[in-house]
Parts: structure tokens; sequence; C-alpha cells
């Protein structure tokens, strides 16, 4: 099996952003011209993004070091976690 390339920032943008959304709906709003993103792998960065929030730590190195300076950004607007509905 191929590895998926790597998430862009705007992907990973519209993943904070859309706490809403399931995996599956937000897997068809990422998909791209080469390859869509998978439910199950948005499953994976979200869950890795609620523990970075919760915990500050990027569990199994999940997150790029693209996606942790973003979540670590100040000027970041704020964002609600889709597991726990908390902001952050």
């Amino acid at each position: 099996m191929a590895r998926a390339r790597d998430w862009t920032e705007c992907e990973f943008a519209t993943l904070l952003y859309r706490p809403e959304l399931s995996h599956e709906a937000l897997a068809e709003i990422l998909a791209g011209v080469r390859e869509e993103r998978s439910a199950g792998a948005v499953g994976v960065v979200r869950e890795g993004v609620h523990t970075w929030h919760k915990e500050g730590r990027n569990p199994g190195r999940i997150l790029s070091q693209m996606m942790v300076k973003l979540l670590e950004d100040k000027n970041r607007l704020r964002t609600q976690c889709w597991k726990c509905k908390e902001w952050f």
C-alpha cells in the first residue's frame, strides 16, 4: 500500500475549523485531485489534535511538524475540539 501524501496546511486548517462534520463528510470535502483523504485518516489526525489539546503531546508523532506548528501558533483562531467540544 502506498503512503498517502502529506497533509497540506489548507487541509489541516479545514479539519481544525470544521469540528461539526463527521469524519466521512470531512473526508469528502478534503478529496483532492490525486487522491482522497479517508475517513480513517481524518479520524486519526483528529484524535492526535484532541490529545495535543488535552495533554500537550503528539501521540506516536501522528501530527506532522507543520500541524504542531499551527496548533502552537498563538495567533491562530480558536476552534472547538471535535471530540470533547472544548475550545482551544
